[in-house]
């Protein structure tokens, strides 16, 4: 087993690894804070990050030998687009890789996203709603998709509830991000109050099955 959840973990958590590699990577991101704070937290990610935006890629076509998104699609309300210009760089024959992280189901966070639930706070993804919903969408462009994980990306992830706290303190949930300063503080304040005698020991370890699935797509020929 080995942790899989850090209020300190570093965006670009993949790019990072892929970056360590043969040949030219490019991460890109719209947000220039995270751009910097990837950099700052993996400094060989540094002339190796753009910040552009997924839907107008400044790129030519027929670029790219490869092409990983992870953890964005339900992120973007045109994320239909962002698979147009992913197809539109790619060198004809080359995959897209898409990554979905499962799991992390820790009874603190579970607490808290029922309480979010129970005042009607959660709201549908801006993006994709599913992967089902990706799929179905490159199925009907053509593409084939293969799961190619063969399971081998599973494990127990592992976090105190004082780090499972810290980072809930910082509304990381993008279903909850409308919620105003105040809102949140109340939602973050009643999980305290809902934990009791939990957050008298913030050091216990809590754990959570978790599995990282990868499906390669394959795009028919232009």
């Amino acid at each position: 087993s080995r942790p899989a959840w850090s209020s300190d973990e570093p965006t670009g958590r993949f790019s990072r690894h892929i970056a360590d590699a043969d040949g030219p990577v490019i991460g890109v991101d719209i947000s220039s804070a995270m751009l910097k704070e990837a950099v700052r937290k993996a400094p060989s990610l540094e002339h190796k990050l753009l910040r552009a935006d997924l839907r107008r890629l400044p790129f030519a076509n027929d670029v790219f030998a490869g092409a990983l998104i992870v953890h964005i699609l339900h992120l973007i309300g045109d994320w239909k687009l962002v698979l147009q210009e992913v197809r539109r760089v790619l060198r004809p024959g080359a995959s897209l890789f898409i990554g979905s992280e499962t799991g992390r189901s820790f009874p603190t966070v579970l607490k808290y996203l029922d309480l979010a639930r129970e005042h009607g706070q959660r709201r549908d993804h801006i993006g994709a709603g599913s992967q089902e919903m990706v799929f179905d969408f490159l199925f009907k462009q053509g593409c084939h998709v293969e799961r190619i994980d063969e399971g081998a990306f599973r494990w127990i992830a592992s976090a105190t509830t004082s780090e499972l706290l810290a980072s809930l303190k910082m509304n990381p949930y993008s279903q909850l991000w409308h919620l105003t300063r105040e809102e949140h503080s109340s939602l973050f304040t009643e999980l305290l109050s809902a934990l009791g005698n939990q957050c008298a020991d913030q050091n216990e370890t809590e754990q959570a099955k978790s599995e990282m699935v990868l499906w390669q797509v394959r795009f028919p020929e232009r």
